[in-house]
This record gives structure tokens, C-alpha cells and sequence, in this order.
């Protein structure tokens, strides 16, 4: 059958989060506190993301520069870790 998660309320309710690069936490730990938090945790960048957690601002990846694109907001981890406090 069909199982349906518990909606989590948090912080990040009815955000989405996208992680890229090295982070100084290991990305399944930040995974799990971004869901914990209420996020939805995407592997890709898309139309719709809130945030990409990324080490560097100025990257120019291919998933920042996706996300700079779609005017998708990029933050670091440090920001990321506040957003959920």
C-alpha cells in the first residue's frame, strides 16, 4: 500500500532545500536537520527551490548557476544551520 509521511512543521515548512559541494557537516546529517526542520529535500536544482545550500556564493557549478537562473535564494551552511534554529 500506499504509506503518506506525517507533514513535519517547522522552520522550513513548505520550503525546499537542495545541497551542493563540501559542507563542513557530512550532507546526510544537513539532510536530515533540513527535514527534520520541515523541508523537502531535493537532490536537483528546479524551478520552485527555496534555497541552495551551497559552500561557495560565488560557485559557478552547474547547479549554482542553475539556481542563479531561476532566482532561486543561495545560502551558505552557516545560514542554513540559523534558518532551523
Amino acid at each position: 500500500g500506499v504509506k503518506i509521511k506525517a507533514k513535519v512543521i517547522g522552520p522550513l515548512t513548505n520550503r525546499t532545500v537542495c545541497f551542493t559541494g563540501t559542507m563542513v557537516n557530512k550532507r546526510q546529517l544537513l539532510e536530515k536537520m533540513a527535514a527534520e526542520a520541515g523541508a523537502d529535500v531535493k537532490s536537483q536544482v528546479n524551478k520552485g527551490l527555496s534555497f541552495l545550500v551551497i559552500n561557495d556564493l560565488d560557485s559557478t557549478s552547474s547547479k549554482a548557476v542553475t539556481a542563479k537562473k531561476l532566482g532561486t535564494k543561495l545560502i551558505s551552511e552557516d545560514e542554513f544551520l540559523k534558518l532551523i534554529r
